[in-house]
C-alpha cells in the first residue's frame, strides 16, 4: 500500500489492477484482492468509441454480488470517454469484479482501492 498524506489526514492506496484493453462488447472481469479495512474501491473506465457507455459493475458471484455506483461519466468530441464508478466498504479478499458494456468499444478497466 502507498500512503498519500495531506496533512493530518492519510489515504492509503492499496492494490491496482488493470485490463490490457480491448475492442468488444463481452463483459470485462477483473479479480481484485482486497484487504481489510478497505473503505472505498475505484474503477476508471476508459472507451474509445462511438457512444457505448459501460452499462453496469458488479462486485462478487453471481446471485450475490454488490453493485457499483455511477460517479462521472465524460466524453469530448472525438468520442473517447471515460467513466469513474465506485463501491463503499466493498467485500474483503479475492474478488471478481465485472464490467458490463451496452456497445462496442476499445475499453480498458483500472481497478484500486482506497
Amino acid at each position: 500500500m502507498q500512503d498519500l498524506g495531506f496533512g493530518h489526514s492519510r489515504i492509503q492506496v492499496g492494490n491496482v489492477t488493470a485490463s490490457d484493453g480491448e475492442v468488444g462488447t463481452d463483459p470485462e472481469t477483473l479479480t481484485h484482492v482486497i484487504a481489510a479495512h478497505t473503505n472505498l474501491l475505484v474503477a476508471v473506465v476508459d472507451l474509445d468509441n462511438g457512444g457505448g457507455v459501460v452499462s453496469s459493475i458488479n462486485i462478487g458471484q453471481v446471485g450475490n454480488s454488490r453493485p457499483f455506483t455511477l460517479a462521472i461519466r465524460s466524453a469530448n468530441q472525438s468520442n473517447k470517454r471515460v467513466e469513474i464508478w465506485y463501491l463503499k466498504n466493498p467485500p474483503v479478499g479475492k474478488q471478481s469484479v465485472v464490467i458490463d458494456f451496452n456497445a462496442l468499444a476499445f475499453k480498458r478497466v483500472t481497478v484500486v482501492f482506497f
